[in-house]
């Protein structure tokens, strides 16, 4: 299930010092990539607060829209952008994909680093973002790669698994529910929401980096929304067990630490026609 917003604001400033460092590093190589230049105006969806792309975007670009349905998130961003002295950031509490209808058309660059991979229905997130450009405008999107290649956020489920079986740990214990960086699945999506020029590449790599052992079992336990569900699920007991094994698991490969695990993502990218087509008329139409 998604995050609701009670459990945001209550992770808001846990999640923005232990996660957001980290999925800044892709947001940072995606802004790298889809070159901005100094008069483009750009959509970040599912912004957080807005260390990962909206600020730094900021610092690149004419203007910046951050939109999350997260307002403590937002407050976050705002804080942020003016301690930067930043003034062309502007943010919009919005639910998924529901954009303003008047943002549609508006944006040169649209980009949404982890964010429409967990809307509940992604396709329409992949609309939002294709809706919010101008034509000939480029969106692109970053999505975590399978299991395989994120070790950092299987470690905690597997374990668990091991320790209490599959049923008690259900599949989307890795991350809220999200779809994953399949390179065919993202080529697809983003066809069908109408973009032309559709890239995808991957997979990107960085390692999630903690101090110590602990930090590490922090780090999920206290900011990462699939883990903290997982933990509500098992209770303290149970949760202290695990905590115990991760512990040891972790101290026996790491030592005192620090610990590095890898979780790579990979960016899908595409333009918005220059002229719609027919059947993309049709579709808006309808």
């Amino acid at each position: 299930s998604a995050m609701s917003n009670a459990s945001w604001d209550s992770i808001a400033i846990e999640y923005a010092e232990r996660v957001e460092p980290f999925t800044a590093l892709f947001g940072h190589q995606m802004i790298e990539q889809v070159a901005l230049s100094a008069d483009d105006r750009l959509l970040d969806l599912g912004a957080g607060s807005g260390r990962a792309v909206a600020l730094p975007a900021a610092r690149r670009c004419r203007e910046v829209c951050a939109v999350d349905d997260a307002p403590c998130m937002l407050k976050l961003l705002e804080e942020r952008s003016r301690e930067e002295g930043l003034t062309n950031v502007f943010s919009i509490v919005s639910h998924g994909a529901d954009l303003r209808e008047d943002l549609y058309g508006s944006f040169d660059v649209a980009l949404s680093n982890f964010g429409v991979i967990f809307f509940p229905d992604v396709a329409e997130g992949f609309r939002a973002l294709y809706q919010s450009l101008r034509p000939g405008g480029r969106a692109m999107i970053s999505a975590w790669g399978a299991p395989a290649e994120t070790p950092a956020f299987t470690l905690i489920p597997s374990i668990a698994r091991d320790l209490f079986g599959a049923d008690r740990v259900s599949s989307n214990a890795a991350g809220t529910k999200r779809s994953d960086g399949n390179p065919e699945c993202l080529t697809s999506s983003l066809q069908c929401a109408g973009f032309e020029k559709v890239e995808v590449t991957g997979p990107h790599s960085y390692d999630v980096e903690t101090q110590t052992p602990v930090d590490f079992w922090d780090r999920f336990s206290l900011a990462a929304p699939g883990t903290m569900q997982l933990l509500e699920r098992l209770g303290p007991d149970d949760a202290q067990t695990l905590r115990t094994k991760v512990l040891e698991r972790l101290s026996a490969q790491f030592g005192a630490g620090p610990v590095k695990l890898p979780a790579a993502a990979y960016f899908a990218s595409g333009c918005k026609p220059l002229i719609p087509t027919e059947q993309q008329q049709q579709q808006q139409q309808q």
